[in-house]
């Protein structure tokens, strides 16, 4: 497990503890599960030719630094949610829990949790009329499906 942190504003840190208790699960996975949300909804994000955005500035600093470990899977999922949609990972869970936290806790309630499984990513290469274009891949492709330029494959998680 690799261990970081996440800067969570009190307020976004409240919802959260207030649904892991309800549903009876950790910190760290109620987390997981929001980013797995942000990675179905990834068009929202485009992220672009800019610098990555931050949470606004808080003058009263109402922050908790929050420690969570990730496998080497959800590492690479949230560091290609910051490269891609140019958040900051802290920005991208506040962002989470303001649209997320609600349909998360209503769906486990139920049962219900089918997302994108973070083991399912992998890193390709391939040259097209002499361009170097990198793919990322999160989720294994159905059986028989092929990438759009199939490239070499440098390292996959799944």
């Amino acid at each position: 497990m690799l261990r970081t942190s996440l800067n969570i504003h009190l307020d976004v840190l409240a919802r959260i503890e207030a649904a892991a208790a309800s549903l009876k699960l950790p910190h760290r996975e109620i987390i997981v599960r929001l980013f797995m949300r942000v990675v179905r909804d990834y068009r929202r994000y485009p992220g672009g030719f800019t610098l990555v955005k931050y949470q606004a500035a808080d003058p009263e600093k109402r922050w908790h630094c929050f420690p969570i470990c990730y496998s080497k899977k959800e590492n690479e999922l949230v560091t290609d949610l910051r490269k891609f949609g140019k958040f900051s990972v802290s920005r991208f869970l506040a962002i989470a829990v303001h649209r997320y936290l609600d349909e998360l806790v209503r769906a486990t309630e139920k049962g219900m949790h089918n997302y994108i499984d973070p083991s399912s990513w992998s890193l390709g290469r391939k040259r097209v009329d002499g361009i170097l274009c990198w793919e990322i891949y999160w989720g294994k492709p159905k059986p028989g499906e092929k990438p759009y330029h199939p490239g070499k494959l440098l390292r996959s998680t799944g």
